[in-house]
């Protein structure tokens, strides 16, 4: 049997309805020749210093024009899941794939992971433990919740916002979001 409960299966579920399921296509083009444009990447957060009970988008890895992020939950305890969305600009950014972080595992607990584009520059990320046992996590410092990786399609820059109403639930048989949240993207930038 899996702890969950209505009301975060309608907040998980009702984000994951409508999700395309996969990667928004690559759209950087081939330049004659047959080679990709050459195009370097970078992120800056908007919080680089994130403080007790924020989630945050930081720059993990670039390697030219592929950028990935951790999504980051900092000093936060009793994390049992998180849906949100992210907002970008499609004609600039491309999501490619995701990867488990470490916060939701600790303890060797196994955890579902939802991450999709539900339209062009959306995309919906839902996560949380499985197990009637599950209990919350807790991120002591900062501790990647999930890694999720773009490519830049372009030179310029994009902003990468979180958008309606993002949260992180609690473990309570009924989970209930976890008050006093604050939620920081950041900015892309390609040249």
């Amino acid at each position: 049997m899996r702890r969950t409960s209505a009301a975060c299966v309608i907040v998980l579920g009702s984000l994951v309805l409508g999700c395309s399921g996969g990667a928004s296509p690559d759209r950087s083009g081939v330049v004659s020749g047959g080679q990709q444009p050459s195009v370097t990447g970078s992120f800056t957060a908007d919080e680089p210093n994130p403080g007790a009970d924020t989630v945050s988008l930081a720059q993990q890895q670039v390697s030219n024009d592929v950028i990935t992020l951790r999504v980051n939950v900092t000093d936060t305890s009793g994390v049992f899941g998180a849906a949100f969305e992210l907002q970008y600009d499609p004609s600039m950014v491309s999501f490619q794939t995701s990867a488990p972080g470490t916060l939701l595992e600790q303890g060797g607990q196994t955890v579902t992971y939802n991450v999709a584009t539900s339209s062009p520059g959306r995309l919906v990320v839902a996560v949380q433990r499985q197990g009637t046992s599950a209990s919350g996590a807790n991120a002591q410092g900062t501790v990647s919740l999930v890694r999720l990786t773009f490519r830049l399609l372009g030179t310029g820059t994009s902003g990468i916002d979180f958008m309606s109403s993002p949260a992180l639930y609690d473990a309570q048989a009924t989970p209930q979001p976890l008050p006093g949240i604050d939620w920081y993207g950041g900015t892309f930038a390609a040249n």
